[in-house]
């Protein structure tokens, strides 16, 4: 089975996972894109479709999680919205160890591999699913 069918099958039956009628009523409780994706900047559509891939594993719309550029060195010029609730870190050197969830800036965050790194080192697929499904519960 091709890894992307396995994200979709298994977000299916996460415990961790809120199910889509779940999100529908909670729609008027839950600020719009109040999760983040945060990736290297990037040229490559393939890693941009990646990403948009990993929040339709996830069971998330748009609406619900963004997904920005932000070089590592800029974070701390990084703005970010006060209705953002959580966001994922995707690269080595963002801050954190790898599937550990810290607080930064007020903001629960997690960190798993770069796009860049899930390209060329499939095996590493596995380990951030785990990590999008503990991110997709907190």
């Amino acid at each position: 089975m091709e890894f992307w069918q396995v994200y979709q099958k298994e977000s299916l039956s996460s415990p961790w996972l809120i199910a889509p009628q779940q999100i529908e009523n909670n729609l008027q409780t839950w600020p719009d894109q109040s999760l983040l994706f945060v990736i290297e900047p990037t040229q490559d559509p393939e890693l941009l479709e990646m990403a948009q891939k990993m929040r339709s594993a996830i069971k998330l719309t748009e609406r619900l999680l963004a997904i920005t550029e932000v070089h590592p060195n800029d974070l701390a010029n990084f703005k970010n919205d006060v209705f953002l609730k959580k966001m994922i870190f995707f690269g080595s050197d963002y801050p954190g160890l790898l599937g550990e969830i810290i607080h930064w800036q007020g903001h629960q965050v997690m960190k798993t591999y770069s796009l860049m790194e899930l390209q060329n080192h499939p095996e590493l697929k596995k380990e951030t699913w785990s990590h999008l499904k503990q991110f997709a519960g907190l």
